[in-house]
């Protein structure tokens, strides 16, 4: 079987359409990298970042449908599924830390994963802690994920999920 071939984005595949029953590596628009849980920590409280494509399980991510109407979503480490990205402290500020934490159902688990408008299958993951006002975003330092206002036209708001092969 030939191995499938990692383009110059790092990416195995092209962006798909979200299901929960996928899994996903989830790749930031502007910058090219993908999220990561460093070192495929399988403990709550670690800062989420963002590195080149690697294959790993620390990339890998799935989602849970909270309410599909509203398209609201856990993000699920499959490094560990008991844990969920979570806004720092249920902070509903800009500049706030996404890192992993316990499932706990909490207003700072749930994000709305909404489709860009142009058609190239990117979203925007905002922060239900924000009233949805804010989401997932790329920090001060290149690799650091926070949430922040959402700019419609800063591609930072934006990110690919791509079929993970774990």
């Amino acid at each position: 079987m030939a191995k499938n071939k990692i383009s110059s984005s790092g990416s195995l595949k092209k962006p798909v359409k979200i299901h929960e029953i996928d899994i996903y590596n989830i790749r930031n628009k502007k910058t090219g990298l993908y999220m990561e849980i460093p070192d495929g920590s399988k403990h709550p409280m670690v800062t989420v970042k963002q590195d080149k494509y690697n294959g790993n399980i620390s990339q890998s991510f799935r989602l849970r449908v909270i309410d599909t109407r509203q398209k609201i979503y856990e993000i699920i480490p499959m490094a560990n599924e008991w844990l969920r990205l979570d806004v720092m402290g249920g902070n509903p500020a800009n500049n706030v830390p996404i890192w992993t934490f316990d499932s706990n159902n909490t207003e700072a688990q749930r994000f709305k994963i909404i489709q860009e408008n142009s058609g190239d299958l990117s979203y925007k993951i905002l922060t239900e802690k924000s009233e949805f006002k804010r989401g997932i975003s790329i920090g001060k330092t290149a690799d650091s994920i926070i949430q922040n206002d959402i700019d419609e036209k800063d591609d930072n708001n934006y990110w690919y999920f791509e079929t993970a092969h774990v």
